[in-house]
């Protein structure tokens, strides 16, 4: 309880703090605009009446920044929005005023010398106070950015994409990003929170070499599989570690930060939509059944049986022409399913009389042949090889 009530002491002080200059911003604003016009010009000094219009302007605008939300803001975030809910006040404040001196007349504003071109310089200089105060963190944030940046060694960074989520990355970016690649050639050159379009997709091997790059982003979430691979492809040659925004529906709070970048995956290379297995009925399809699996030492084949085991097949017979691969298998196996009916044989699948004799004796429900030789640059040294065991082997 005492560290909540110490947290809400801490964020409540930031607030407390700018609601104090505004009081006294809006005091120092109406007294200098008072001053500049009216006891340079005519040597009138402040009386009461002044003072009272001083204060009521700062009851108006404290008033007025709480009906806009301007006290509840995480002002290391102040942007846009804010600044208009800033005019407003200010535009609000000023019409109040001009009412004021419309309706006092021509004695009042004679006699003590407010007329419209004191509101209209008190005005100016409110907005200007209102705006420093809630821009302040955000300026120290940018300012320490840059300083580290130039005193610090960090990672530099290639922004791949120019829109909406890559402003947003950039905007919370805590690596030096020092260039962003993009297709559109309108974007060619300018600059985007100081940092600028460098190039194209295409050209991005080049960028990375100039600009010396460390690492890439890659900010195009709802980019079409396709065009996502071509660039991750062409990002792969740069031999630079590789992150990826994630879609929207894929990020939990769906804030944009550098945090939810994430590893580029084997699916994102596909260039389609992953293919989604349904698993229920691939065990619907393996239980119960004596399931011969080729080549069950290989990179494929031992996959293929790790899977099959975990569906309860009657019986898996894992078949291999090397003895070492086949032994590391089945011991893998046994480990992990001890109550699994296995039986490891060693054979070509080549040899017709005991590819035969297995099938007599073990009678295979289902078979998966695993056993050829799937390199393709390399096998195409050695054709021959390749057609005796992929396409005769396939037939026996």
């Amino acid at each position: 309880m005492a560290k909540k009530k110490k947290m809400g002491i801490q964020y409540a002080l930031p607030r407390m703090l700018v609601g104090v200059c505004d009081v006294l911003w809006t005091l120092i604003a109406a007294i200098t605009a008072y001053w500049m016009i009216t006891y340079i010009q005519f040597r009138i000094t402040m009386t009461m009446p002044v003072i009272m219009w001083a204060v009521a302007n700062v009851i108006l605008v404290l008033l007025l920044c709480f009906v806009f939300r301007l006290y509840s803001l995480v002002f290391a975030s102040v942007g846009f929005p804010e600044t208009m809910r800033v005019i407003y006040v200010t535009l609000i404040v000023g019409l109040v005023n001009v009412l004021f001196v419309t309706f006092a007349g021509d004695v009042f504003r004679h006699k003590y010398g407010l007329g419209f071109s004191v509101v209209f310089f008190y005005c100016l200089m409110l907005m200007m106070g209102l705006l420093s105060f809630r821009f302040l963190k955000r300026g120290y944030v940018a300012l320490k950015v840059q300083w580290q940046n130039v005193f610090t060694k960090k990672k530099r960074v290639l922004i791949v994409g120019c829109n909406n989520d890559a402003f947003t990355l950039i905007r919370h970016m805590v690596f030096n990003a020092v260039g962003i690649v993009e297709d559109d050639n309108r974007f060619l050159g300018k600059r985007i929170y100081d940092v600028r379009v460098v190039g194209t997709t295409q050209e991005i091997v080049d960028v990375a070499k100039k600009y010396r790059i460390d690492e890439i982003f890659i900010a195009i979430p709802s980019m079409k599989k396709e065009k996502q691979r071509i660039v991750l492809m062409r990002c792969q040659e740069c031999g630079c570690p590789l992150r990826l925004l994630p879609e929207l529906s894929e990020m939990t709070g769906g804030e944009i930060t550098v945090s939810k970048l994430r590893n580029v995956e084997i699916s994102d290379l596909l260039g389609r939509e992953q293919v989604s297995v349904n698993l229920k009925e691939v065990a619907e399809y393996i239980e119960g059944k004596v399931v011969l699996v080729t080549g069950g030492g290989g990179s494929i084949g031992s996959e293929l049986c790790r899977q099959i085991a975990m569906h309860n097949p009657k019986e898996l017979i894992i078949l291999d022409i090397y003895e070492n691969n086949i032994y590391d298998i089945e011991q893998e196996l046994k480990r992990h399913y001890p109550e699994l009916a296995l039986l490891t044989l060693v054979a070509s699948i080549r040899d017709k009389k005991k590819i035969q004799e297995v099938f007599r004796k073990y009678r295979p429900q289902i078979v998966f042949n695993a056993a050829a030789h799937k390199h393709v640059p390399l096998m195409e040294t050695s054709p021959n090889e390749a057609v005796k065991n992929n396409v005769f082997g396939g037939y026996v």
